[in-house]
């Protein structure tokens, strides 16, 4: 287990990196359902009517990216990240 703790100004820039998650754990870290293309792994738009929706590949294989973890406010905040990992061999 590594612990990291740093201060860093958070830019709101959700496109540095994402986390690929579960509806039940985007839902408990963004507080809200899952909406867009945003927060799915994948999907299309179809037409529904008069207007275009987003339409998941998969409801259950959400994404999470830092705004949704830390806001963005851009003030400066402090981070304390707690890092396991299990690693698989890949074949």
């Amino acid at each position: 287990m590594k612990v990291v703790k740093f201060n860093a100004i958070n830019s709101g820039d959700g496109e540095s990196f994402c986390f690929n998650v579960n509806r039940d754990t985007f839902t408990l870290i963004a507080g809200r359902e899952p909406e867009d293309c945003m927060d799915f792994q994948s999907g299309e738009y179809v037409e529904q009517g008069d207007e275009l929706i987003f339409a998941p590949n998969d409801p259950d294989k959400c994404r999470i990216y830092p705004n949704d973890i830390f806001g963005e406010s851009g003030d400066e905040i402090e981070i304390e990240l707690t890092i396991r990992t299990s690693l698989k061999k890949r074949r």
